[in-house]
């Protein structure tokens, strides 16, 4: 997938939209071609609520989630998120983002870990549904590690 990124302008491997909720990774959606990550914001949020019972109240997301109706519907409901600020702000607002954009790296490392760790740049599983086995077994791999790191 070319991505344009520095240092990488072609990633290899699924594009996938998780959650990352206490340290646990939940994924919602996996694809091998480019998709727009920005409207399956709402989704992603409304599976985290079902599952914790009430909505988040932060959402530490990447900028490829920046509109209006993103910011509508964590503004309707008061998550507040790690998009660049817009308009005029408060240096109270500034700080607050800031530190908010620095959490997010936690999950890009989590992404790097499982791009690296679980193979996600050579699908190894030769049935059908192979990709999304693998995908699926690294994420719950990662999370059985989590939980007993907490135990």
């Amino acid at each position: 997938m070319v991505r344009g990124k520095e240092g990488k302008p072609v990633e290899f491997g699924p594009k996938v939209l998780l959650s990352w909720v206490g340290g646990f990774a939940l994924r919602h959606t996996m694809a091998y071609d480019p998709f727009s990550e920005n409207p399956w914001l709402e989704r992603a949020v409304t599976d985290c609520s079902k599952l914790l019972g009430q909505f988040p109240k932060e959402a530490l997301i990447d900028d490829g989630f920046s509109s209006h109706t993103n910011r509508r519907f964590l503004a309707g409901h008061a998550i507040g998120h790690s998009l660049k600020l817009i308009g005029h702000s408060t240096p109270e607002d500034r700080t607050k983002n800031r530190k908010r954009r620095v959490c997010r790296n936690q999950v890009e490392g989590l992404i790097g870990t499982l791009k690296n760790s679980f193979y996600w740049d050579k699908i190894r599983l030769r049935v059908d549904g192979g990709e999304s086995i693998q995908t699926s077994l690294a994420f719950g791999t990662h999370n059985l590690v989590r939980a007993f790191a907490n135990a």
